[in-house]
C-alpha cells in the first residue's frame, strides 16, 4: 500500500522549510513506485507510491486542481468505480484512466463532506480545501488503511499512515505512552491512543475536519442492526450470497500485478482462494497460494493442513506454494519487527507472514488476500442463537438444533444446553465472578507489566472500569446480531497497519471486511449462520461447487504455525540471552516485571493448543513480555 502524510498549521503560519520533505523521506519504503510533495502557505501534503491496480500506474499524489482550490494526497481502491463515473458525468473515454483519486476529488467537489457515503472500496485520503482553510481526513468502513495524527491546539495538525514521519518534526518528541502500556494487562481499551504518547489513531469510517478551531469527527457509516434479509430458499441466499462475495473478492484482484492470497486449507482462507482461482480462470490470470505446513524433515508429534490443502491442487489458475521457514520461531527478526509495526503488540507467528510476504515478492505479487474478518461475516459462529431461541419460544427449533449440533461435534446435549443458552441468558456480573472467559483472565493474570507501574497509570476506579469494558467485549448476549454488531464495530473503531518485517513490499486485502459482505452476512437471518448442527453455514451453503464437502463441512482447525510450540521451545535459550540485553534501561525495569518473565521462560511448551494457563503465557504473554521490551529498547 501507498503512504500519505501532511501537515497544517492552524496557526495560519507556512511551512518551514524541508518539514514536510522529511516526513516523505521517512516513508521513502513504502514508495518503490515515485513520491511527491505539495504545499501552500500552512499546508502540505505528501505521498509515497506503491502501485497495485492499473489505474495507479499514471497516478501522480498530491495534486492539486487550482480552481476549485483542493488539493489531495490519497492511498485507494474503490470498487464502484462505474457507478462512480456515471453519477459524476465522467464521459466514457475517460473512464478507463481516470485514478481513483481523482475520482474522490471530484466526489469531493459534488458531495462535500457527505462524499464518502458515495464510496465503496478501501481508501483513506486527505483533502486541502484552500477556500475554507480547512483539511478533511477520511477513512474507509472498516478502517483497512490506518491513519494516524497529532494535533497541537493553535499549532498544527500533523497525519501519516506512519507514526515515524510525524516524529520528524521539530517539537515533536517521540515519546512512550506510559498510560497505553499500562493498558496491556486489559482488553479493547483506548483504541484510538498509540504507544506513543500525543498520536492517535483515526477510527474507521470517520470524516475528520481540522480547522484553526480544531478538530470535528462524524461518523458516516455504522453496521445496521435492524436491517433484514428475508428470502424463499436457501437456494436463493445462496445465489445472493455469491453475487456479494465474488464482487468482493473480484475487487480486490484488480491488479496490474500477480496476486496471492495465503490459504491455510481452513473454511475462509479456502472460499476466498477457491473463489479467487474461479474468478482468475475466467481471465486467462492465476493465483499463487501460500500455505503455511511442517518441513518435510520434522519428527514432532503434531500434523499440518496439508490433508485439506492438497484438495485443491491441480485446480485450473490455482498454483499452491509451501511454506515452511523451518528455522524462524517468536524470537526472530525483534529490531525489524518492532521498526516495522511502531508497537510492543504482535502475533507469536509473525514469521510466518515475513516469510508469505517475502514468497510474495520474489514473484512480483503486490497485494495478498487474507482471510481475516470471516466470523464476523459469512462464516460468523452465531454466538447467542441458541439463547435468542430460547428466548423466543422457539423451543423445538432449539432442540432440533442441540441435537444435530451434538452428532455433529461429537459433543453431550446437556453440555451444549449450558454453555450455549444457560451462559448467554445470565447476567454479566454473574458470569465475571462465577464464569470468566479464560483468555480474558489470562490477559490479566499472565501480564509482565509490574503492578506498580500499572497503578501509577491507571488509578483504581479506571482500572474497575477498564477491566468491565474488557469483559463486556467478550460476552454473549442471547441476540446473535447484537453480538456480530459488537464485533463489526470493535474491529471498525481501529485497525492498525501491518505489522511483520517485510510488510512494505505487499499489501494484505480482506474480502471478508468488504462493507457489502459485512451488511449482506449481518442481514441475514440465524437459520443461514447456525443449521442442521453447522455454524458457519452461510460460507458452507455458499461454496458447494466450488469447495469439496470435505472442506465445507469440517468442523476441526489446526493452530496456525502448528509447530510453534517445538520453535517456542527451541528458542527459549535464545531469549534468555536477549533479555540480559534488554532489561538495562530504566524505563524497562520500570515497567517489566523481568524476572516473572524470567519465570515464565522456564516452562517448555508441551502442544500447540495453548488450553492450559503455562500453554497460553508461552503462546501470547511471553511473547508480549519481550516484544514489550524490545520495544522499550527503542527510547533511549
Amino acid at each position: 500500500m501507498s503512504a500519505i502524510c501532511g501537515i497544517f498549521n492552524t496557526d495560519g503560519s507556512p511551512l518551514a522549510n524541508n518539514v514536510l520533505q522529511g516526513m516523505t523521506a521517512s516513508l521513502s519504503h513504502r514508495g518503490p513506485d515515485g513520491n511527491g510533495t505539495w504545499q501552500d502557505g500552512p499546508a502540505g501534503l505528501g505521498q509515497q507510491l506503491f502501485c497495485i491496480t492499473p489505474e495507479s500506474l499514471g497516478e501522480k499524489l498530491p495534486y492539486c486542481e487550482p480552481a476549485s482550490g483542493l488539493a489531495i494526497t490519497a492511498d485507494a481502491r474503490l470498487d464502484n468505480r462505474e457507478e462512480l463515473c456515471a453519477k459524476l458525468n465522467i464521459p466514457l473515454d475517460q473512464q478507463p484512466g481516470i485514478p481513483d483519486s481523482m475520482l474522490i476529488l471530484k466526489s469531493y467537489e459534488k458531495w462535500g463532506k457527505e462524499c464518502p457515503k458515495q464510496l465503496l472500496g478501501e481508501f483513506v485520503f486527505v483533502i486541502w480545501d484552500e477556500k475554507r482553510r480547512e483539511m478533511v481526513c477520511v477513512t474507509d468502513h472498516m478502517c483497512n488503511k490506518p491513519l494516524y495524527y497529532h494535533f497541537r491546539p493553535s499549532r498544527c495538525f500533523a497525519f501519516a499512515t506512519e507514526i515515524r514521519a510525524i516524529h520528524t518534526i521539530p517539537g515533536i518528541d517521540r515519546r512512550p505512552n506510559l498510560r497505553k502500556l499500562a493498558t496491556l494487562s486489559l482488553f479493547g481499551v483506548e483504541r484510538e491512543s498509540t504507544y506513543f504518547e500525543g498520536i492517535f489513531l483515526m477510527p474507521g469510517a470517520t470524516v475528520m475536519t481540522i480547522t484553526a478551531n480544531g478538530i470535528h469527527k462524524t461518523e458516516y457509516w455504522e453496521p445496521d442492526y435492524d436491517n433484514r434479509l428475508n428470502l424463499k430458499t436457501e437456494a436463493e441466499y445462496v445465489e445472493a450470497f455469491r453475487d456479494v462475495f465474488f464482487q468482493a473478492v473480484a475487487a480486490r484482484l484488480r491488479s496490474a500485478f500477480p496476486v496471492a492470497s495465503l490459504f491455510s486449507g481452513g473454511l475462509d482462507s479456502s472460499a476466498i482462494t477457491g473463489t479467487a482461482a474461479r474468478l482468475l480462470a475466467g481471465e486467462g490470470r492465476s493465483l499463487t497460494a501460500f500455505s503455511a505446513v511442517l518441513p518435510d524433515s520434522y519428527g514432532g508429534n503434531v500434523r499440518d493442513e496439508r490433508e485439506y490443502i492438497d484438495l485443491l491442487q491441480g485446480r485450473p489458475a490455482l498454483s499452491i506454494e509451501y511454506i515452511s521457514d523451518a528455522w524462524r520461531g517468536p524470537f526472530d527478526d525483534l529490531e525489524r519487527l518492532i521498526w516495522s509495526g511502531e508497537k510492543p503488540v504482535y502475533t507469536s507467528r509473525h514469521y510466518l507472514y515475513t516469510a508469505f510476504a517475502a514468497a510474495a515478492a520474489s514473484k512480483g505479487v503486490r497485494v495478498i488476500l487474507d482471510g481475516v474478518g470471516g466470523e464476523m461475516g459469512p462464516t460468523f459462529h452465531g454466538y447467542g442463537y441458541y439463547a435468542e431461541l430460547f428466548r423466543k419460544g422457539q423451543w423445538p427449533s432449539l432442540l432440533r438444533e442441540v441435537v444435530a449440533r451434538g452428532r455433529v461435534e461429537q459433543r453431550g446435549c446437556l453440555g451444549l444446553i449450558k454453555s450455549e443458552v444457560l451462559w448467554p441468558l445470565l447476567p454479566g456480573w454473574w458470569l465475571r465472578r462465577y464464569k470468566p472467559r479464560f483468555d480474558l483472565v489470562m490477559v490479566g493474570q499472565g501480564t509482565v507489566l509490574r503492578p506498580d507501574f500499572v497503578r501509577q497509570q491507571l488509578d483504581h476506579k479506571t482500572m474497575r472500569e477498564y477491566q468491565l469494558l474488557s469483559y463486556t467485549l467478550g460476552e454473549v448476549l442471547p441476540d446473535h446480531r447484537k453480538n456480530q454488531v459488537k464485533s463489526i464495530n470493535f474491529v471498525r473503531q481501529a485497525r492498525t497497519g501491518l505489522a511483520f518485517s517485510g510488510y512494505e513490499k505487499v499489501a494484505l486485502s480482506m474480502p471478508f471486511l468488504d462493507k457489502r459482505v459485512i451488511e449482506f452476512c449481518l442481514a441475514l437471518p440465524g437459520t443461514m449462520k447456525v443449521n442442521n448442527g453447522y455454524k458457519r453455514y452461510m460460507i458452507r451453503a455458499g461454496m458447494a461447487g466450488i469447495l469439496p464437502d470435505a472442506i465445507r463441512f469440517r468442523t476441526t482447525k489446526e493452530p496456525f504455525s502448528v509447530d510453534y510450540h517445538d520453535r517456542y521451545n527451541w528458542q527459549r535459550g535464545k531469549v534468555q540471552a536477549l533479555l540480559q540485553a534488554m532489561v538495562k534501561t530504566p524505563l524497562a525495569q520500570e515497567i517489566v516485571d523481568t524476572d516473572r518473565l524470567e519465570s515464565m521462560l522456564k516452562y517448555s511448551m508441551q502442544t500447540n493448543r495453548c488450553s492450559t494457563p503455562d500453554e497460553f503465557s508461552a503462546m501470547h504473554m511471553v511473547p508480549q513480555g519481550v516484544f514489550l521490551l524490545a520495544f522499550l529498547n527503542t527510547f533511549k
